[in-house]
């Protein structure tokens, strides 16, 4: 609603300069696999930090089976480190696809997890910034 467009942000940036403010809803579907291997524990950190007191993350993680995985430049992970980053982290769901499917380029073997986590009420983590 009119009344509510103050609280949506939608910021178009690279994952290494992005900032991200307090938040009840982080989604990610089908891009933090694109952050740089190198940047991605930073940038998970700024998502981690960024979420509320019973706020949620709704996104996806790329397994290592996705046939994409050979890809220096993406990020891929086991099961047990995906789940790893949920640590502290009411999981609400956590569901594994490990199969065939339709990508923009034809089809492609896909391997993620679909996640969505919910922080508990403890206080968050200070944003620089804020």
């Amino acid at each position: 609603p009119a009344g509510q467009a103050s609280r949506l942000e939608l910021q178009n940036a690279p994952f290494e300069s992005a900032t991200l403010g307090a938040a009840d809803l982080i989604y990610a579907y089908a891009s933090l696999p694109f952050s740089l291997p190198a940047d991605f524990p930073a940038t998970w950190q700024k998502v981690r930090a960024a979420l509320n007191p019973g706020g949620r993350f709704a996104g996806q993680i790329f397994g290592v089976r996705d046939e994409w995985a050979e890809d220096t430049r993406m990020t891929f992970l086991t099961v047990e480190q995906a789940r790893a980053l949920l640590e502290g982290l009411e999981i609400e769901r956590f569901d594994e696809f490990d199969g065939q499917g339709n990508s923009f380029l034809g089809s492609k073997h896909w391997h993620y997890f679909n996640i969505v986590a919910r922080n508990p009420t403890a206080r968050r983590a200070t944003l620089p910034g804020n």
